[in-house]
């Protein structure tokens, strides 16, 4: 099974893509997300290229689109 990513790939670069589904160990759970938002400083790390966000990163995960 797989679920749809934002990924940042690189500087100025974003991509909606298809991974596999994580498989929870024991002790962990898999949620379901209905809904998903990005955050303003999330979008503003994108824009200005900040040291704490360096790609390539999963910015957002959800099982719905």
């Amino acid at each position: 099974m797989t679920m749809k990513t934002l990924l940042y790939t690189e500087y100025e670069r974003l991509e909606i893509a298809d991974q596999s589904k994580p498989r929870p160990s024991d002790g962990e759970v898999l949620l379901r997300i209905a809904a998903c938002g990005i955050c303003g400083s999330e979008l503003e790390a994108f824009k200005t290229r900040s040291p704490r966000r360096v790609p390539p990163l999963v910015m957002d995960t959800s099982s719905v689109v």
